[in-house]
């Protein structure tokens, strides 16, 4: 029984011996053509790194929290995005109010609000990457492997 494209994609994306083609797409490096076996090949032999990289994918779909920490990170970049906003406008009123002689208090609250609200951005997203069990802090100049990328 002849197995869907689909089928015979998700076989050969995990076989050493596959390859991408841009006409024709994952193909056997035997043939140099799509698959074409009955529902097993019996030249295949598992490559360990796209093994995990599907495993990887698979439980990141699958992680039923995944879509309320992105809401998270969205709810602390638009709080960072509101403080810069708050500065960038309170900056300017307290340069032009100063070089006329005024000290406009309408400036220096918009800068403090500003500044709060950057704070309380960085604060919530460290604290959420705690509840994650993310740890950012790597020593400078420490880079990733290959093998924790992908």
């Amino acid at each position: 029984m002849k197995l869907h494209r689909s089928e015979y994609v998700a076989i050969c994306q995990q076989c050493a011996k596959s390859s991408f083609d841009k006409k024709k797409g994952i193909i056997c490096l035997l043939t140099n053509e799509p698959a074409d076996f009955d529902e097993k090949c019996n030249d295949f032999t598992a490559d360990e790194k796209a093994i995990k990289r599907a495993q990887r994918v698979d439980a990141y779909m699958n992680d039923s929290d995944r879509d309320s920490f992105d809401s998270v990170d969205s709810t602390h970049r638009s709080t960072l995005k509101s403080g810069i906003a708050f500065m960038a406008i309170g900056y300017p009123l307290l340069v032009i109010g100063n070089s006329i002689g005024l000290i406009m208090l309408i400036s220096i609250l918009l800068v403090i609000v500003g500044k709060i609200f950057v704070i309380i951005a960085f604060v919530g997203k460290i604290n959420e990457d705690k509840k994650r069990g993310i740890n950012n802090t790597r020593p400078s100049g420490e880079f990733h492997s290959d093998e924790e990328i992908y």
